[in-house]
């Protein structure tokens, strides 16, 4: 059950996009991924978790360590997430879990290249006598 719980929390909070952008951006004076991972995991480990209280610790979390005022039901989401996680770890369960991994798998594949941008040729710019760039349709000529 910890580690089933210590990869949801992992899994969930890498796929909150508001504290994601919060550390690309380096909105926090330093990195806080994993002080918020070690809480989260030991909050859900370890306490009787009510869905309330732990939105308003991500809430406070994120103003305190981000200066992020969360406007988005982003943290009651997650904080839903992760009560849903314990209560099917706990019964043996892992659905929540699994929904997690393959948020992250299909956040981690490279899209597949459609038709469309294959047939793309790539733009050779095209310069007039006077030494101006002339721009080209977009638009694929028809051949009749």
């Amino acid at each position: 059950m910890e580690e089933n719980i210590t990869e949801g929390v992992r899994l969930c909070v890498e796929s909150w996009s508001a504290f994601e952008l919060a550390e690309d951006m380096g909105w926090g004076e330093t990195s806080h991924k994993q002080l918020l991972l070690d809480e989260l995991t030991d909050i859900v480990l370890h306490c009787h978790i009510d869905e309330e209280k732990l939105e308003d610790y991500l809430q406070e979390f994120m103003e305190v360590n981000y200066n992020v005022v969360l406007e988005d039901d982003s943290a009651k989401d997650v904080a839903k997430i992760l009560v849903n996680l314990y209560e099917e770890s706990k019964a043996g369960r892992t659905e929540q879990l699994a929904a997690l991994r393959r948020i992250k798998q299909s956040k981690a594949k490279p899209q597949e290249p459609t038709q469309e941008s294959m047939d793309i040729e790539p733009a050779v710019p095209i310069v007039d006598e006077e030494g101006f760039e002339v721009v080209q349709s977009k638009k694929k000529k028809r051949h009749n």
